[in-house]
């Protein structure tokens, strides 16, 4: 990552939404200091994907099947 990069990135770090930055592992110090909490989605061939939010939403409550009464 170039000096100054970091210039480049930060506007979009504040864009609504989900913000994902695809990079190689050792330059991840090197990211401004909003992304330190952006989980490791992926680490492969030694890059890394990192996101601002998760790709799979989970349910705080799962909505519970219907009770199924035997013989009916």
């Amino acid at each position: 990552m170039p000096k100054n990069e970091e210039a480049n990135i930060k506007p979009y770090l504040t864009q609504p939404g989900r913000t994902m930055i695809l990079l190689p592992a050792a330059l991840r110090n090197r990211l401004p200091f909003e992304t330190m909490d952006y989980p490791v989605l992926l680490e492969r061939y030694g890059y890394i994907l990192l996101a601002n939010q998760s790709l799979i939403h989970v349910p705080e409550e799962a909505e519970q099947p219907p009770v199924r009464i035997p013989g009916h």
